[in-house]
């Protein structure tokens, strides 16, 4: 997935009035549902996901845009041989909504 729209998603889902629906369906775009054909690392890696998503949702969802980091390097496009992608930082040069 295209980092920008990792932080396009993140930045959704910290808005109070996103729904509980929408924020399922966030997490499901950005792949942090488990598949039954992955490796032990990408399962790992959704179960990460998965987890910091939903708990950050549930406590503090205003947080979930300075997640972006972990979320690039977790659900962003990998180059092939690696695990987890490169962070663009340029990105974040741009001011954040919080």
């Amino acid at each position: 997935m295209r980092q920008e729209r990792i932080l396009e998603l993140l930045q959704e889902a910290a808005d109070p009035a996103c729904t509980g629906e929408e924020a399922v369906r966030i997490k499901t775009a950005l792949g942090c549902n488990a598949q039954d054909d992955l490796t032990p690392s990408e399962i790992t890696r959704r179960e990460i996901c998965e987890e910091l998503f939903s708990d950050t949702a549930l406590h503090a969802r205003h947080l979930l845009p300075k997640l972006f980091p972990v979320f690039a390097k977790l659900c962003g496009t990998r180059q092939e041989g690696r695990t987890t992608a490169r962070i663009n930082w340029a990105i974040l040069e741009q001011p954040m909504e919080t």
